[in-house]
């Protein structure tokens, strides 16, 4: 008897360590829509929990989750749906778009017109099962996240939280001013894509689903092909199959522009909508005024994105012909201070 009793008393204390450790969070109601979403932070390793036995009025679970901030870099997060009776459903919520006219870049973009759908939708042939996923930048970002069940799903569910970093495949470097990124000829998918800034933030226009003849495409393919110009600077590329979505509307030259979109309120989260699990493997190419490089990857997964890194550079003749600058303007201060008479000093700004 003694034994059985520190036997319980040492399941309770690890119980409890474990709890501090992964916290959970329970539903509650009502949370039967996006504006009555339960709201969360959540660390990797938490998990939500509740129930659903049915897809329409209070049965569905609403939940606003927000990722814990973490570093600047690239995250995959997901949300893993379990239950001890399998048949839940979880899906990103988003709104459908407003197109844009359609016409040449520079132009209008798409906006939202918060009509409420998925735009994620989790799977039951994925590996793991029934999982949704998306991408952060470690700012807290938040998504908006739905759960359904059946009749037969009496037993509560749990979603928990994973994080992975991701590392950038990196390009290179390339010269300022148009550049063309595009998967024509370097697969049978249907692709999309968009471009971020150095500091992980979707650039307005800079995305392409479908390409067309605004853009300087056939107009016939599936594939994608954006030419933007680019300053000097750190870029970073995300390649997916259809459909990428995050708070930006599709530009003018894009030959798809109802995509789905995600809410203001969830903006920096990115995601793809394909659940296809047979892996992908894409070419792609990069074009500036030095010539065309070719890429290649092998190994998309479910609602993968790809990331790659590449970095704007100025020409060397450019660079050459700074240095001259400078030195121009080091001589002239030098013999305008041997006649004046003062110090050549330069501050430092």
């Amino acid at each position: 008897m003694r034994e059985l009793r520190q036997w319980l008393v040492s399941s309770i204390v690890i119980a409890s360590l474990v709890s501090s450790v992964f916290a959970q969070y329970m539903e509650s109601e009502p949370n039967d829509s996006r504006a009555q979403a339960n709201a969360f932070t959540l660390n990797p390793g938490e998990w939500i929990q509740g129930v659903s036995m049915g897809s329409t009025g209070s049965e569905q679970d609403y939940f606003l989750v927000r990722t814990a901030a973490a570093a600047p870099a690239i995250y995959r997060y997901r949300l893993v749906l379990t239950s001890d009776i399998v048949g839940h459903t979880g899906e990103i919520r988003g709104q459908g778009q407003n197109p844009a006219p359609p016409g040449p870049w520079p132009g209008p973009v798409g906006t939202g017109n918060g009509n409420e759908g998925w735009v994620q939708r989790s799977s039951s042939a994925t590996n793991p099962p029934r999982f949704v996923q998306w991408y952060g930048f470690g700012r807290q970002e938040q998504i908006y996240y739905r759960v359904t069940g059946t009749s037969s799903t009496t037993e509560p569910y749990r979603a928990t939280l994973e994080r992975l970093e991701i590392t950038p495949t990196n390009l290179g470097t390339f010269q300022p001013g148009t550049i063309t990124i595009s998967t024509i000829g370097g697969t049978v998918l249907n692709t999309d894509l968009w471009v971020y800034d150095g500091n992980f933030n979707a650039i307005p226009g800079y995305g392409n689903d479908n390409e067309s003849t605004d853009g300087g495409g056939t107009g016939t393919t599936n594939q994608s092909l954006l030419r933007r110009d680019y300053a000097p600077g750190v870029y970073y590329l995300a390649l997916t199959r259809w459909d990428l979505v995050n708070e930006q509307g599709s530009p003018s030259d894009d030959r798809w522009r109802t995509g789905g979109m995600l809410f203001p309120e969830n903006a920096g989260a990115v995601l793809s909508s394909a659940s296809t699990t047979t892996p992908a493997t894409f070419t792609f190419t990069v074009t500036d005024s030095a010539g065309t490089q070719s890429f290649s990857f092998t190994g998309m997964e479910s609602y993968e994105i790809k990331w790659f890194r590449f970095e704007v550079v100025p020409e060397p003749a450019s660079v050459v012909a700074l240095s001259v600058g400078v030195v121009s303007l080091l001589g002239f201060h030098r013999r305008r201070a041997r006649h004046s008479g003062t110090p050549n000093i330069f501050p430092l700004t």
